[in-house]
């Protein structure tokens, strides 16, 4: 696995974005971060790979299209940007049972619709049995395994609603925490109409879904989030434009002239295309070290052919990439081979595991003693 640095639009832009200053942003680790005061209004451009197909938080399975949500939905809790620890959101708090199989989360008084009406506890329960409907009357197919642990979601007060699992496991609780709500006034009569449309709590209103020029958001003056303490230097700007701009030279052209705001580049965008008058004087590309985890890239082996059961001959196959020269080739040397998929600055990562170093030699030796045989040189 090859472990690569990356970070959302949303969590730089919304907290630190400088209004005077375009910026192109490459993800990597241990360097200072960029920091500067939050700034209130204006609007923030910024780019999707792809159009989303369908915006319906329900039916939705598009990476770019939870992107989107994540401006205007919300779940009972949410995480800390840098610590990942979890802080409230529609729920204003939360506890769990010592056997670790009942969670309760009590809704926030002030929580709103973007239509003005509140968000309720049938909200809740409504998107939990949405998603896990037997005949998929919602379309929530791709939702549904990630919620088979859950056996049961009841209300229990005016305000307070359970979850209950099946057995422990250590993802349940951020399963129900991070369930994203929908309005069931809205969506528990499925319609085509809902594919352009979202309805949410959250800190930005859709209002315009255009495929040709792309999605404004504007700033929802109802969010509870507005006033609270641990969210006060977020979501600052008026507006949000997202375009629609798949080719990355493209991308960076039209953020040259002031069309986007942010753009998070490749490694090969950063070293051989931010290059030019404009660049280090109007436009700026800055190394970001986050706190977040980073994504990487796999190859993984089918595990029914049998040619691969043996532990020997994947361990084998893995000496024979040549991790390193990949990473200074097509990385230009920004990122690091993975341990596992946990990124290896995390504190959760196990220090003691090591990557598995290129070496034909070990290779062939794992090889033989599996009995394979080079049988034509």
């Amino acid at each position: 696995m090859l472990a690569r640095p990356e970070i959302s639009a949303r969590e730089i832009g919304m907290s630190y974005f400088v209004k005077s200053l375009l910026v192109a942003l490459f993800f990597v680790g241990f360097v200072a971060s960029l920091e500067a005061a939050p700034v209130k209004g204006g609007t923030f451009k910024w780019n999707l790979s792809s159009i989303p197909t369908v915006l319906n938080p329900l039916s939705s399975a598009e990476v770019v299209s939870t992107q989107v949500a994540d401006y205007v939905m919300e779940s009972l809790l949410t995480h800390n940007s840098d610590t990942y620890e979890y802080e409230p959101a529609l729920a204003k708090s939360w506890t769990k049972s010592k056997d670790g199989k009942t969670f309760t989360f009590t809704l926030r008084d002030d929580a709103k619709w973007s239509d003005g009406k509140p968000v309720t506890v049938e909200d809740v329960k409504f998107s939990f049995d949405a998603i896990v409907e037997p005949t998929n009357k919602y379309k929530t197919a791709s939702k549904k395994p990630y919620y088979d642990k859950i056996a049961s979601c009841k209300i229990i007060g005016k305000k307070t609603i359970e979850f209950k699992v099946k057995d422990t496991y250590f993802l349940n609780f951020n399963v129900a925490a991070t369930l994203m709500v929908v309005p069931k006034h809205i969506y528990e009569t499925p319609s085509k109409k809902l594919n352009k449309k979202l309805i949410g709590s959250g800190p930005y209103i859709l209002k315009k879904f255009d495929r040709k020029k792309g999605i404004t958001l504007i700033k929802n003056k109802k969010w509870w989030g507005n006033k609270a303490a641990h969210t006060k230097n977020q979501y600052n700007f008026k507006k949000i434009l997202i375009r629609f701009v798949k080719d990355s030279t493209i991308a960076l052209q039209r953020h040259e002239k002031g069309d986007i705001d942010l753009l998070g580049l490749t490694a090969e965008d950063y070293v051989k295309k931010t290059s030019g008058k404009k660049w280090g004087k109007k436009v700026f590309k800055v190394k970001y070290d986050n706190k977040g985890p980073r994504g990487f890239g796999f190859v993984g082996f089918n595990m029914k052919n049998p040619l691969f059961k043996s532990k020997d001959v994947r361990k084998a196959m893995a000496h024979l990439f040549n991790r390193e020269l990949m990473i200074k080739k097509f990385l230009y040397g920004y990122a690091l081979p993975a341990t596992g998929p946990v990124f290896r600055q995390s504190p959760y990562a196990n220090p003691k595991v090591k990557p598995i170093k290129f070496s034909p030699k070990v290779a062939l030796a794992l090889l033989k003693k599996q009995g394979w045989k080079d049988t034509d040189g």
